[in-house]
């Protein structure tokens, strides 16, 4: 089991980065048309669950169940819409996807 304390340090940790990048990118040109130019991290947080997803040989449908393993919807349309980027991913959802990867909101949302 993952220690609480390590948890909320970890969401805590993700939210002050998402608010760093929000602050000092500005606006810059999204990689889907669907996600709105001010939010460059919403489109690179969607182009790493689509990468990982596709590293592992997962369909939409198996992440889609791993969500619901966590409390989750396990709707395949959900993972569908974050990869593309036409429905905001809430943070609680974030950090889910990012253990499911095992890796962090930081590297997930981090400038390549």
């Amino acid at each position: 089991m993952i220690n609480l304390d390590r948890q909320l340090g970890a969401v805590l940790s993700a939210l002050a980065a998402l608010s760093d990048a929000m602050q000092t990118e500005g606006v810059v040109a999204a990689s889907s048309p669907e996600v709105p130019e001010d939010k460059p991290w919403e489109a690179r947080f969607a182009a790493q669950v689509r990468r990982r997803r596709l590293e592992r040989s997962w369909s939409m449908h198996r992440l889609a169940k791993l969500l619901g393993q966590a409390g989750y919807s396990d709707s395949t349309n959900l993972v569908l819409r974050i990869e593309e980027g036409t429905r905001p991913v809430r943070l609680n959802e974030a950090y889910v996807l990012a253990a499911i990867f095992d890796t962090t909101l930081e590297e997930m949302v981090a400038e390549r």
